[in-house]
């Protein structure tokens, strides 16, 4: 069916990307979940741009992450899906604060010393 509704697939697969890392089973956790999500996210984000700049091994973690993400999207977009892509992407969180944090403080440094 999906091949003489493109617009339906599309729809579908960028549902299930979403809700791939907050939906659950109730929507109370749903809306904890995506509380503590979105800064994860947020700091993921930073990360890979990071990463993407580092080089191919930095860019091979990032790719897993998205095949991770991606895959489920086909088919379902369910919080649980996501549980292994996790430690990826809290590795990249983590270079994540560190970029964002670290520019913050350079620029903190830089405007003290004049």
């Amino acid at each position: 069916r999906w091949w003489t509704h493109p617009v339906t697939l599309l729809r579908h697969v960028t549902t299930n990307a979403i809700t791939y890392w907050y939906l659950s089973e109730s929507p109370l956790k749903s809306v904890v979940v995506i509380v503590l999500q979105i800064p994860l996210l947020v700091l993921a984000a930073a990360g890979m741009r990071r990463a993407v700049r580092m080089g191919p091994a930095a860019r091979t973690l990032v790719l897993v992450v998205v095949v991770y993400w991606c895959t489920p999207a086909f088919v379902v977009g369910w919080l649980r899906y996501s549980i292994p892509a996790m430690p990826l992407l809290v590795l990249l969180a983590a270079a994540g604060g560190v970029s964002v944090f670290g520019a913050q403080q350079r620029r903190g440094q830089s405007t003290g010393a004049t």
